[in-house]
């Protein structure tokens, strides 16, 4: 959501985001969260933050304090679980070798999980945890995850803020490089759609 409203600002266009949170990227610290909001702030965009929102429709978004008329709403949900994860599983929970607690043939990953935050990287990582330790017996001596924050890379308008843990960096070269991060990313899940379709 933060790097959309920065690709619209970019835009010329005028934005106002609201949040539940009362901060951007709460995930992080609050130092970090002050550095964006900093960001925000230099490309003209709002932070409404502690907004309860209660509906969205067509122009309109209805809050805990009224309701706002815009141009345009977009409504960003991030990740959630999956709704048939929360119809067959109450109290989801996995332990260290992403098993479930309460079911010895169930396993998780991702946003299915939230051991670490959700990234496509994590996904991969966790999902090869899954591959290893599937096949066990019993699932006895599963391998267990490692914390991992190999650092984010966040697009904040013609800029890009390199995050991890309390230090930050923003800079226009680190936009470049979340480009080419992006170009490179797209370009192998096509690679692989197309091998798929074609060497099997």
């Amino acid at each position: 959501g933060v790097e959309l409203a920065f690709e619209f600002a970019e835009k010329d266009l005028d934005v106002e985001t609201f949040d539940m949170e009362t901060r951007p990227l709460p995930r992080f610290s609050q130092k970090i969260s002050e550095k964006v909001l900093e960001s925000m702030h230099r490309e003209g965009i709002r932070f409404r933050g502690g907004k309860d929102i209660k509906s969205v429709s067509d122009g309109e978004i209805v809050h805990g304090d009224g309701a706002e008329s815009f141009d345009h709403v977009i409504l960003n949900i991030g990740i959630r679980q999956n709704k048939v994860i929360r119809e067959c599983f109450e109290d989801f929970e996995v332990n260290s070798g992403l098993n479930s607690v309460g079911y010895d043939n169930v396993f998780a990953v991702g946003d299915c999980n939230d051991v670490n935050p959700n990234t496509a990287h994590n996904a991969i990582y966790e999902g090869s945890k899954v591959a290893e330790n599937i096949s066990k017996k019993e699932f006895e001596d599963l391998e267990p995850i490692r914390p991992r924050d190999p650092g984010y890379l966040v697009s904040t308008g013609n800029r890009g803020m390199y995050i991890r843990e309390e230090f930050s960096l923003e800079s226009r070269v680190l936009r470049y490089g979340k480009d080419l991060i992006r170009k490179w990313y797209l370009t192998k899940i096509r690679f692989q759609a197309w091998k798929k379709r074609n060497l099997m």
